[in-house]
């Protein structure tokens, strides 16, 4: 709310007035990028100086550097050159991470972070909350919908702002940290803690396996097949690289394939590839049933990259289709959906949505009769029990006729089911 010196703003700032002018003297975006990179790093480096806090800790804006590290992956691409990290500044180089104890409890101002959400119930104008938090503290985040009401401030008076934000709706989360505590802790933490020490296990063998995923019956599916190490993660709990990292550095073997078995978790996973000493694959699965394919794929008599080319093949001929449920009314691609109502997902995108399950398993056993699959697999997730999987599947009996199909526990949270079909 309050826009200050010494941030990305300031980086971004001085990039957009220079690539402006240089755009005048020359178009070619190569060049326009090549001499913005270089006004981007030296923005950056005097980032430590514009801001009092940033210069007290010796560092400078991370929201500037990942600034930075974009625009250098731009002209990394344009380039043909892939470098793996931006170092900023030659000389004086600014500290990794702030020392905490450099800073004294008593000079944070306003004790607590108070966050919190309220389900709007009336016609107030979210402006007049705005202003009246701002008196109250600084650090004044506050987002609204049709719906709710976001807050994040840090103020001394949680208990006013909260009195205020009652006048607008019910308080669906509320959430107050003392700062001053916090800050207290961490010094300690900071002067107990011992260095940090990767440890990478010796490699035994020339291939090992690691799998994100989330159920007791995938993640044994997954060791069966001879996966060495799981990360507990998926739809509503994504791992971050430093997890997917540790993982890897405990398998021990030469060469590491990562299954990250969702979209959102690809791009983490492949954060770990320059980070290991280890060579590491990703295999860029995106549900379950990919990686589970891809494993039953793998064949140890081969070179890694035969591998990966015949994991890509194994992947390339999954089809996933996922049922979970409506949690509120909603409007999706012009489909009027109703809290409560099954949700049928194939390759990621809604196929259908109904109150009853038959109709809608049906419609999706008859897409993958159309895709002539040979082999479904049912994973049933927590909550489902194995009568019910058990229906499920004589609807895929009767429409696929032609289909080896199977029936497993997953006890995957979210989706009631996933089925893969190939």
């Amino acid at each position: 709310m309050k826009p200050a010196e010494g941030t990305i703003l300031t980086v971004s700032r001085v990039c957009a007035e220079n690539a402006a002018l240089d755009a005048l003297e020359n178009p070619d975006i190569q060049f326009v990028l090549e001499r913005t990179v270089t006004y981007a790093l030296q923005a950056l480096k005097e980032t430590v100086h514009q801001n009092p806090v940033l210069e007290k800790a010796g560092v400078v804006d991370a929201g500037g550097m990942g600034f930075v590290i974009i625009l250098q992956g731009m002209l990394d691409v344009l380039n043909g050159v892939k470098v793996e990290t931006v170092i900023p500044a030659e000389s004086s180089q600014p500290r990794e991470a702030a020392d905490f104890s450099e800073y004294a409890t008593e000079d944070i101002k306003f004790a607590y972070c108070t966050e919190f959400i309220v389900s709007r119930s009336t016609k107030r104008d979210p402006a007049k909350l705005r202003t009246f938090l701002s008196t109250l503290g600084d650090s004044l985040v506050l987002v609204d919908d049709e719906e709710i009401i976001k807050v994040h401030v840090h103020t001394n008076n949680p208990g006013r702002a909260l009195e205020e934000a009652i006048k607008y709706g019910m308080l669906a989360t509320v959430k107050v940290e003392n700062m001053r505590q916090q800050h207290t802790e961490k010094v300690v933490d900071q002067k107990e803690a011992p260095a940090a020490v990767r440890v990478s296990a010796a490699p035994e063998r020339k291939y090992g396996f690691v799998s994100v995923c989330s159920g007791e019956g995938i993640s044994a599916v997954f060791k069966d097949l001879g996966v060495d190490n799981i990360i507990a993660g998926g739809q509503t709990m994504n791992p971050s690289t430093q997890d997917i990292l540790s993982q890897i550095d405990k398998t021990p073997s030469e060469v590491v394939f990562v299954f990250p078995n969702n979209k959102n978790i690809i791009m983490a996973a492949e954060q770990c590839v320059p980070l290991s000493g280890k060579t590491v694959i990703v295999m860029p699965t995106k549900t379950i049933p990919q990686g589970i394919s891809a494993m039953l794929a793998f064949d140890p008599a081969l070179e890694a990259e035969q591998n990966r080319e015949t994991m890509m093949s194994a992947i390339s001929r999954v089809r996933t289709g996922q049922i979970t449920y409506a949690a509120r009314d909603s409007d999706f691609d012009g489909k009027k959906i109703r809290e409560g109502d099954y949700l049928c997902l194939l390759e990621g995108q809604l196929f259908g949505n109904a109150k009853d399950l038959s109709g809608l398993s049906k419609r999706l056993a008859r897409e993958f009769q159309k895709a002539a699959a040979s082999f479904i697999t049912i994973f049933y997730g927590e909550g489902v029990s194995e009568q019910d999987a058990d229906k499920l599947r004589a609807v895929f009996e009767k429409e696929c006729k032609n289909a080896e199909i199977s029936v497993l526990f997953g006890g995957q949270a979210v989706y009631y089911y996933l089925i893969s079909a190939e």
